[in-house]
């Protein structure tokens, strides 16, 4: 049986993004650790407000691209394309501060098993 990695579930993480004016997403620099920084603190507040089947579809995503370097084949899953930010130069550490930020661990390297992408959305943590 393969495990499936919901690709859309990280662009959850962006409300932070999303909720900008034009002028603030137009002086945000993505390259910019002070930027940066503030940005993985908000994901992070807003990661802990989820529930576990979501916390976990996140944390599987970002573990398997960090751990297969999945992230070039799969960026536009990683960083929601609508949002107006420059180019990120290194988008395998991009994903693995992320991933750090998020879990406070390393990614495991050594990931094994069958895989599926999926670009649905993941399911949702039960309600009640």
């Amino acid at each position: 049986m393969s495990k499936t990695i919901y690709l859309r579930s990280l662009h959850k993480l962006y409300y932070y993004l999303l909720s900008m004016t034009d002028d603030e997403i137009a002086e945000f620099d993505i390259n910019d650790k002070e930027d940066r920084q503030a940005l993985f603190s908000e994901m992070r507040v807003q990661f802990d407000n989820y529930g576990s089947v979501t916390k976990a579809s996140i944390v599987d995503a970002l573990e398997y691209l960090c751990a297969l370097n999945k992230c070039e084949e799969y960026w536009e899953s990683v960083l929601p394309h609508e949002i107006p930010l420059d180019e990120i130069y290194d988008k395998s550490g991009y994903a693995y501060d992320l991933f750090l930020a998020l879990t406070d661990r390393e990614p495991e390297s050594n990931i094994n098993g069958a895989f599926s992408i999926s670009y649905e959305l993941a399911p949702r943590d039960p309600v009640g």
